[in-house]
């Protein structure tokens, strides 16, 4: 007797989404209390094997506006579903254009957005504002749960 691979219909939430804010001040502290954060969010909603590749994404997302921008406060967002979370950070300075380049060897920083594309099922950047006139932009990462096939 055969077993065969059976494809299912696209999983669907038994749990509404939980979603969580936390601002926090532009310091260097903050990388490591939103890699935090997110662990204990993680692990208390079931989602343990997201933990590190969260930590790493939102690390290096949160050191990008610390390194690169001049603003007293950034604002978290963690969206957490039963298959999937979204983590977004969000600066209300509109200048620089969040990127990923490639860095040379010798380069000590300059990847952090290449482990994001690389460990996230997707990523982003939304510009806050309207007509033109950006206020502030929100990068994103979404981490998805694997997909089990039977």
């Amino acid at each position: 007797m055969s077993t065969a691979a059976l494809d299912r219909a696209p999983r669907v939430d038994a749990h509404p989404a939980q979603s969580y804010r936390l601002i926090t001040p532009n310091c260097p502290t903050s990388p490591k209390v939103v890699r935090d954060l997110l662990a204990s969010l993680l692990l208390v909603t079931g989602h343990p094997d997201l933990v590190d590749a969260a930590q790493v994404c939102a690390s290096d997302v949160v050191t990008n506006v610390v390194q690169h921008t001049k603003v007293p406060d950034m604002y978290i967002d963690v969206t957490i579903r039963d298959d999937r979370v979204i983590v977004g950070v969000r600066d209300d300075d509109p200048s620089g254009h969040p990127e990923v380049r490639q860095a040379s060897i010798k380069d000590e920083t300059g990847r952090g957005l290449q482990l994001v594309d690389h460990l996230s099922y997707a990523w982003g950047v939304t510009w806050m504002g309207a007509d033109g006139n950006q206020t502030g932009k929100r990068v994103w990462f979404e981490l998805r749960e694997a997909v089990l096939r039977v």
